[in-house]
């Protein structure tokens, strides 16, 4: 899955979280203003995984939690037989 940093809305970094980083990352050396003397705010987001629903919570002084939860499969439940469609022929 990939992460997506952005300050005040800009991309400026990315990552990719698997097994073999233990599903975490921290940015690092970010900067708290801009040159104006105005405080950045970052945010996250995520790629979209296929087959789940993805929440994130927290904020950029706590640290952000990605969870994904497994989206349900849609089942077909069959339509009772009420006697009004047409017998096959």
């Amino acid at each position: 899955m990939v992460i997506h940093l952005y300050a005040d809305g800009e991309e400026v970094s990315s990552c990719q979280l698997s097994a073999d980083n233990a599903w975490q990352y921290t940015f690092t050396d970010l900067d708290q203003v801009r040159e104006d003397g105005t405080a950045i705010t970052y945010t996250v987001t995520e790629d979209a995984v296929s087959g789940y629903t993805t929440s994130i919570s927290g904020s950029q002084e706590e640290g952000f939690t990605i969870t994904n939860t497994k989206t349900p499969p849609i089942t077909r439940q069959p339509v009772p037989d009420t006697g009004d469609r047409p017998a096959d022929s």
